[in-house]
């Protein structure tokens, strides 16, 4: 190996051969094994259904609660509409940003509203490329989405104002892209909507990249390393499962994660509604996990087969550590299954949603709940084909995780990952065929070895804008 092939900005010399070992198939990468499709009460519980548990009139919300959200995209994506051209020209008017396109626009041609009016669809590139110019090297963050109280109002900042909606105090983690920093930090210090709502920016906001040292070298077909333009080895980000490092970092108990582009004014309240059950349970089974570790310890067989949460959520809700007949011997294997991070994971139903599904997967001697990407699955496999098929619940990234052990002592939650569910992934860079590995997916693989408790979640709180056109349904109109 040459030296020059190790300056690669935070890459270790160990993590480069590893890499060179999979990516030359030195390696065979782990695919899972899918048992059943979470289903509605096998699985997946109905959020009503913790009614009951949730009545305890000693019980006091821990305080302790922040928000993670991933918003390291740009809006390249949002403007790739090939094939909705039409619909994209017949709408523009439900842009909430279309008076600021249609002044602009203006200055340099006084045309625009009887082209939208005549639908003249043979000026749409012009249209079209004069918003891609405006937008489309912008921070998806911070792209106008929606109309609220007359402003104009992006992604960011509806989601700092419903996190402080919740808690005036809250504090939120984005993760961003490092060449994003300057416009993020100039476009909050100047939003008008959140100087009117006096939310304070300074000291409940905090940002963070994905580390360098997370990232993937990248073979070409011949095996031989991809180069820059200067001749220096490329190095690409590998997912977002890099960024359990940044969750890690966290210093908070509970933390809610929530996508950037998952939000509508219209599913506001649902919205903290779940988010306020979602964090009452979580906080009840935390309270009630150690309560029943502390029972092994003191090898006190007969408090736990007593409890009821024992007895009765365990049994319903978490089947595969559930043991009828437990005995003094089970009682150090059930402390260790029970002392590790804990999340709950909201679901909606799926309507040929792209991402991750909920699955009963095989592990080792046991079975364990996981959201697994279809790159996860032997799909070439007609038994695996068959049960990928049948799920029909989508994750909509809106769970809530726990991070500490029974001793309220923080986990180091990269011991919990599994490594073997990295990903190959083949791409175009520098206009060159490329393959190099993802870290295992953040909410699949680099939480694989949590506990998991599923639970359906009103549909409402899914509108995502993964698209331009997305912003002209009924759910992010005014």
């Amino acid at each position: 190996m040459e030296k020059s092939d190790l300056r690669i900005p935070g890459i270790t010399e160990d993590s480069y051969k590893k890499q060179i070992s999979i990516l030359k198939n030195d390696k065979v990468l782990h695919k899972l094994f899918l048992e059943k499709p979470c289903s509605l009460n096998d699985g997946i519980i109905p959020i009503d259904h913790f009614d009951d548990f949730l009545t305890d009139s000693s019980f006091k919300l821990d305080e302790t609660f922040c928000s993670f959200i991933p918003a390291s995209g740009s809006a390249t994506r949002m403007f790739d509409i090939h094939s909705l051209e039409n619909h994209f020209i017949s709408n523009i008017k439900k842009l909430p940003f279309y008076n600021e396109i249609k002044m602009d626009f203006e200055e340099k041609k006084d045309t625009i509203i009887e082209l939208i009016n005549q639908k003249d669809f043979k000026n749409f590139n012009e249209i079209y490329l004069y918003v891609l110019r405006k937008y489309i090297k912008k921070p998806k963050a911070i792209l106008p989405f929606h109309i609220i109280d007359k402003f104009n109002i992006s992604p960011i900042e509806e989601i700092i104002y419903l996190n402080s909606t919740i808690s005036r105090d809250r504090k939120m983690y984005f993760t961003i892209q490092s060449g994003h920093m300057d416009d993020i930090n100039n476009f909050l210090d100047n939003s008008k909507f959140l100087e009117s709502k006096k939310i304070n920016l300074k000291s409940n906001i905090d940002f963070s990249f994905q580390s360098l040292r997370t990232n993937s070298i990248c073979l070409l077909d011949n095996d031989e390393i991809l180069r820059d333009s200067n001749g220096d080895v490329y190095s690409h980000p590998s997912g977002h499962g890099a960024l359990i490092e940044n969750i890690n970092n966290i210093k908070e108990k509970y933390f809610y994660i929530h996508n950037i582009d998952n939000i509508s004014p219209h599913g506001f309240q649902r919205r903290i509604n779940n988010i306020k059950k979602m964090s009452k349970i979580i906080s009840l089974i935390k309270i009630n996990f150690n309560k029943i570790i502390r029972g092994c310890l003191e090898n006190n067989l007969i408090l736990i087969k007593s409890d009821n949460f024992y007895n009765n959520f365990i049994k319903d809700f978490f089947p595969n550590i559930y043991k009828e007949k437990l005995t003094a011997d089970d009682l150090q294997t059930l402390a260790i299954t029970l002392n590790r991070p804990l999340r709950v994971c909201g679901f909606v139903k799926d309507e040929n949603s792209k991402g991750g599904k909920p699955f009963w997967v095989k592990d080792k001697n046991n079975a364990s709940l996981q959201i697994v990407e279809e790159s996860q699955v032997n799909l070439d496999d007609p038994r695996e084909q068959k049960i990928w098929n049948q799920s029909d619940f989508f994750n909509p990234v809106e769970m809530i995780c726990c991070n500490r052990d029974f001793n309220d002592k923080k986990f180091n939650l990269m011991n919990f990952s599994d490594d073997n569910l990295q990903m190959i992934v083949k791409k175009k860079i520098f206009g060159k065929d490329v393959r190099f590995i993802e870290k295992p997916g953040l909410w699949n693989g680099s939480m694989h070895n949590w506990n998991s408790i599923f639970v359906e979640i009103n549909p409402d709180s899914f509108t995502p804008v993964k698209n331009i056109c997305d912003l002209f349904l009924d759910i992010h109109q005014p």
